[in-house]
């Protein structure tokens, strides 16, 4: 009796092990997703900071096509970044609850 116990015991604590393991393997998995996402939310900044910059110093030069276009790119980029923002909130609070 005590060496079947033992092997359950044993079983017991490899698939505790087992658990421990999927644990930290979805931790590494979501600071991946994070900071892929982060590469893109500053690649994203960068491009709303360019356009805006472009668009306040070339307001009154550019045809208003472009400017309109211009305008366009900054409210689509700048939605973007927000989405980007609350993807990186969501993938946090998973890791709290992990």
């Amino acid at each position: 009796m005590p060496l079947i116990l033992r092997s359950s015991l044993w079983d017991e604590v490899e698939l505790n092990e087992w658990r421990v393991e999927q644990a930290m393997s979805e931790i590494d998995v979501i600071k991946e997703q994070i900071a892929y996402l982060k590469v893109w939310l500053g690649i994203m900044v960068i491009t709303d900071i360019s356009l805006f910059g472009w668009l306040i110093t070339h307001f009154d030069r550019a045809p208003s096509r472009i400017v309109v276009g211009c305008i366009l790119a900054v409210i689509a980029v700048s939605a973007g970044i927000v989405v980007i923002h609350r993807r990186i909130e969501k993938h946090i609070e998973n890791l709290r609850s992990l």
